[in-house]
């Protein structure tokens, strides 16, 4: 008895670097022929796209910078503005509760402000005593 029909399916997933992807989810391809004694012959590909990140894990977002697709655990909102930020493009400065993750804009804006502080602290230190703490 000759076989009717036969079905293959194969998983490729496509290096981070190639950014032909357009769509975040896995795509499916379906390939359909007739063999030469005559059975249908059915081969579907299953394209896994890779995150810019180098993951395999599900995509979260969508890098607001390099416009890649980020997985769940690289992908992360500034603090300031929410911008959707990859781990490369985002900048994390340490603060009192941990690592805050920032766009560069916003970095640089809060790098100033900083700046500007110390600045004027400095300018102001020899006329102003800072406050003396009870030891009661």
């Amino acid at each position: 008895m000759k076989p009717i029909r036969s079905e293959s399916r194969t998983r490729v997933a496509h290096e981070p670097w190639q950014q032909d992807c357009e769509h975040p989810t896995d795509q499916e391809e379906t390939q359909h022929a007739l063999t030469d004694d005559g059975a249908i012959a059915s081969h579907s590909q299953v394209h896994r796209r890779a995150c810019v990140c180098g993951c395999l894990k599900p995509g979260g977002g969508f890098c607001a910078v390099c416009r890649g697709l980020v997985c769940i655990d690289c992908f992360g909102l500034c603090q300031q503005c929410r911008m959707p930020l990859c781990g490369r493009h985002s900048v994390f400065l340490p603060q009192e509760h941990g690592n805050t993750r920032l766009c560069s804009c916003c970095a640089a804006t809060l790098r100033r402000r900083q700046r500007c502080v110390r600045l004027l602290q400095a300018l102001i230190s020899p006329f102003v005593r800072p406050k003396e703490r009870d030891s009661a």
